[in-house]
């Protein structure tokens, strides 16, 4: 009896009713991933670089709390539209 992550996916994915978890389904859960990542980091850039001030400086070196959250909420928000679209 192995313990490895392979091993207990694919346990929980039969236990549950769902089919076992295959190198293909992996791959394109690895892909879909990346490209979420991908998305969202050009997303952020773009925002950051529509907003009048930098929000790296403003956040880290001003201690703008205001801004933080602003930034918090549309990173949020850019990450559920993501998962949404590539969910289906």
């Amino acid at each position: 009896m192995t313990y490895s992550g392979i091993t207990v996916i694919s346990f929980f994915a039969t236990a549950s009713g769902g089919a076992m978890l295959t190198l293909d389904t992996f791959l394109a859960s690895l892909a879909y991933s990346f490209l979420g990542i991908f998305v969202f980091l050009i997303t952020f850039v773009i925002v950051d670089i529509l907003t009048p001030a930098k929000l790296r400086v403003e956040i880290i070196d001003n201690r703008n709390t205001a801004v933080a959250v602003l930034a918090g909420a549309g990173a949020l928000s850019i990450a559920i539209i993501i998962a949404a679209a590539i969910h289906g």
